[in-house]
Formats: C-alpha cells, structure tokens, sequence
C-alpha cells in the first residue's frame, strides 16, 4: 500500500518536471502556438517580406538618372512679340531625365502644342529639314557658365524680326538654368548664328 502511494507520487512529481521543462523551452528558446486548426497547432504567423524598394535604373547601372525634372521653354507670344522680338513667354515642360537644357531645346524647336498656339504662343526657332553634321539637330555644351548651342542643319531664317524672337526663346530657355550665365549659338560651321556681320560677335 505504501509502496503504491510512493510510486504515484513519484509519477506526479515526474509529470510536473516535465511540464516545467516543456514550458522553459516554449518561453526561453521559441514561440510555442496555442491556438489550433482542427486539432493541429496553427501555423506560425511569419512577417511580411520586405519590398523591394530600389528603382528599376538603379538596379541595372546604379548611375543612370531617371527622374524626371520641371523646365521652362519660352515662346514668343502674339500679340506682345509681334513688335517686340525681346518678350518671350514660358510654358511648363516636364524632362525625362537631367538632360535639361537639350530637352528644353528640342521642345522649342518642336514649337508650341495646339492648345498652346490657340493661346497665342509660337516659335520662329526652327531647322530646315537638311542633312546633319552631327546626327542630330544640334550639340549643347556648357563650361565656365557659358553654353554653347551649335545647330547641325541649317536655320530657318525668315526675316529680321522672327531672328531676333529666335534668338530671344532661345537664350531665355538656356539661361533659365543656374549654371548658364551666357548663351552662345553657332552654326554648323561654328560661326554666329545670328550675327551676319562675320565678325562672330556672339562669342
């Protein structure tokens, strides 16, 4: 009898170790689930994974600027330019990339959208459909503060009065930016664009 009282003792003291165990390795070493799904622990509940926030471009090269940057574009205006070439006017552009000042080129010599020639603006800064000494419609560069635009097709003159709106939409475009404190333009043989007098004043 006593040796049975004994035994059942032991038994319990057993089972309460173990228990004792179980829950130090729940708390101390891992989360345990105490909830179940049809008579089996839940699944443990894991963290969202991180996204991957890092842009296309960088991924690829990690140099390449994709981000898209607001410019101006200044066009002449009727009726205000009609006798005034000096008075230009700007429109919001949006470049695809730092390429600012070519950008911001390119769009005037495009010219003005419809709704915005319905507004009055235009462009006498134009090319002649012609062959390219550059391959391309012209070459930008800036250095000391100076940007230099050099066409590579010949520009359409039509008279005194559009050459001097060219001349100001283009010098108002270029000079928008910090970094241009002169505008030279060039031919394509690297001779003032609007300056016929041969003495290549522009530069």
């Amino acid at each position: 009898m006593k040796r049975g009282i004994l035994l059942t003792i032991i038994a319990l003291i057993i089972a309460g170790a173990s228990g004792l165990a179980g829950y130090y390795y729940c708390v101390h070493t891992k989360p345990c689930s105490t909830s179940t799904t049809n008579g089996q622990p839940a699944p443990t509940q894991l963290p969202p994974a991180t996204p991957d926030t890092q842009s296309p471009t960088t991924r690829q090269n990690g140099i390449t600027d994709t981000t898209s940057h607001a410019v101006k574009v200044y066009f002449s205006k009727h009726p205000e330019s009609d006798d005034d070439p000096g008075r230009v006017f700007p429109v919001d552009r949006t470049s695809p990339d730092s390429s600012v000042g070519k950008y911001a080129v390119a769009q005037l010599l495009r010219g003005p959208t419809a709704s915005e020639q319905q507004s009055g603006y235009f462009a006498t800064a134009r090319l002649r459909n012609d062959t390219s000494t550059c391959n391309g419609d012209f070459t930008l560069t800036v250095q000391a503060g100076v940007a230099t635009l050099q066409f590579c097709k010949p520009f359409d003159h039509i008279g005194s009065i559009s050459d001097g709106q060219a001349e100001s939409e283009l010098k108002a475009t270029l000079l928008q930016f910090s970094t241009v404190q002169k505008v030279v333009i060039l031919n394509r043989y690297g001779d003032c664009e609007f300056n016929l007098s041969g003495l290549n004043l522009c530069k």
